[in-house]
């Protein structure tokens, strides 16, 4: 059974367990349903959207990390000394960090 509503709370769309539930004005359970197919379409687009924007903003905290890792690299040898196997990683990964946000794909923030 749903929990009791907030107060002056009628209905309520939850998303974790994509289900409605109505309350009269008493409090009492007056309909609970499964999302309908718009509902459930409504509801992973949303959590979708919020996985993205959490990327996005891995992404480019991961890439302002990598831009202060290059830039003390570059403080401590300004003549160029050859990349380590670790430097020429977090190189590439800035890279394609900067790719994704230029690109505007969030999908994933793995490898950046």
């Amino acid at each position: 059974m749903p929990a009791a509503p907030a107060q002056n709370m009628l209905e309520q769309w939850n998303d974790a367990t994509l289900t409605y539930t109505s309350w009269d004005s008493n409090g009492n359970v007056t309909l609970t349903r499964p999302y309908t197919a718009a509902e459930q379409a409504a509801a992973t687009q949303a959590q979708q959207q919020q996985q993205q924007s959490s990327n996005a903003a891995t992404i480019q905290a991961n890439v302002q990390a990598n831009l202060t890792t290059i830039t003390n690299w570059i403080n401590a040898n300004p003549t160029g000394a050859t990349l380590t196997a670790g430097q020429t990683l977090v190189l590439a990964k800035m890279l394609r960090g900067l790719c994704l946000l230029l690109l505007q794909e969030f999908a994933s923030a793995s490898a950046t």
